[in-house]
C-alpha cells in the first residue's frame, strides 16, 4: 500500500485526543486532494481501536474466504470481458470503412 511502511497498516491514521478535543469533528480528518489510499483510519481508545474489523455474526472465516474468492473470480471475468471488448472495438476502428456495418460508417 502506498504511503505505508507495512502492508498491514493504513497509510493515514488519526489518533484523536482521548479527552475529546475534536472541535471540528471527523470532517477535519480527510485525505483532501490526496488519493483515496490516504483516507484516514480512526484509532479509538478502548478494546477495539478500529471499528468493523470483526466478521459479521453468523459468518465463518471459511465463508468469508469463499466470498472473497468469488469476488476475485468475478473481477477477473469482468476484466477479461473489458479487454476483449476493447480489442474488438479497436479492430472495428481499424477496418476499412466499406467492411463496417452501414450504421458504423462515417459520413465523411
Amino acid at each position: 500500500m502506498a504511503g505505508s511502511e507495512a502492508e498491514n497498516l493504513p497509510a493515514y491514521v488519526v489518533m484523536p485526543d482521548s479527552h475529546g478535543a475534536q472541535e471540528a469533528g471527523v470532517p477535519m480528518y480527510t485525505n483532501g486532494f490526496l488519493p483515496s489510499v490516504y483516507q484516514p483510519t480512526m484509532f479509538r481508545p478502548g478494546n477495539k481501536p478500529v471499528l468493523n474489523l470483526d466478521l459479521p455474526k453468523g459468518v465463518t472465516p471459511a465463508e468469508r474466504h469463499r466470498s472473497i474468492a468469488l469476488l476475485k473470480d468475478l473481477n477477473k471475468a469482468t476484466m477479461v470481458a473489458r479487454i476483449r471488448n476493447s480489442r474488438r472495438a479497436w479492430r472495428l476502428t481499424t477496418l476499412p470503412s466499406e467492411c463496417r456495418p452501414k450504421r458504423q460508417r462515417s459520413s465523411i
